[in-house]
C-alpha cells in the first residue's frame, strides 16, 4: 500500500538552499520496505545515488556566451568582456572556467588549453560540466543561463 507520496516542485523565485538526500530500501524497525518509482516504473534503490539537491540557477562551466556549447566562441566572449566594452555575461560563474572565484585572463587561457591541448595533457574544466549548481562558494553570480536546458 502506498503510504506517502513525495513530490518536489521548484518555485520561479530564485532559491539558494540545498539539502542532502540519501536512498534506502527499508526504513524503521521492524523494517518497512520502500519502493521508488518514476512515471509508474519501479526503480532499484541500490542504483540510486546519494547526493545533494541544490536549488538555484544552473549553468555549465565554460559556456561563457550562454549558447549551450563549449567552444572557442566562449573564450572570445570572455576576452571581449575582460578587455573591450563587451557584453556582460549572463552567468559570471560559467565564465570562471578555472573556478578560482574571479574572472581574469586565466579563464579564457584555461578554456583554450582544455580545448586545444593534446589528449591527456589538457586541463580538466571543474564542475558543473553539465547544467548544474556551482559547487564552490564565491561572489560570482549567475542570473540567467538560458543555454542550460
Amino acid at each position: 500500500h502506498e503510504i506517502l507520496t513525495l513530490r518536489l516542485s521548484a518555485s520561479s523565485a530564485p532559491l539558494t538552499a540545498s539539502t542532502s538526500i540519501s536512498f534506502s530500501e527499508t526504513v524503521g524497525s521492524p523494517p518497512v520496505s520502500i519502493e521508488f518509482t518514476r512515471e509508474g516504473a519501479a526503480l532499484d534503490a541500490t542504483a540510486l545515488i546519494d547526493g545533494l539537491v541544490t536549488f538555484g540557477t544552473g549553468f555549465t562551466r565554460g559556456d561563457c556566451n550562454n549558447d549551450a556549447l563549449i567552444n572557442i566562441a566562449d573564450a572570445i566572449f570572455d576576452l571581449g568582456y575582460l578587455f573591450t566594452v563587451g557584453v556582460n555575461p549572463q552567468c559570471f560563474s560559467a565564465c570562471d572556467v578555472n573556478d578560482d572565484g574571479s574572472l581574469d585572463i586565466g579563464d579564457p587561457i584555461y578554456l583554450l588549453s582544455s580545448l586545444f591541448s593534446a589528449p591527456g595533457s589538457a586541463p580538466t574544466i571543474p564542475p558543473p560540466m553539465q547544467c548544474g549548481a556551482d559547487p564552490t562558494s564565491d561572489g560570482l553570480t549567475c542570473n540567467n543561463a538560458s543555454g542550460c536546458l
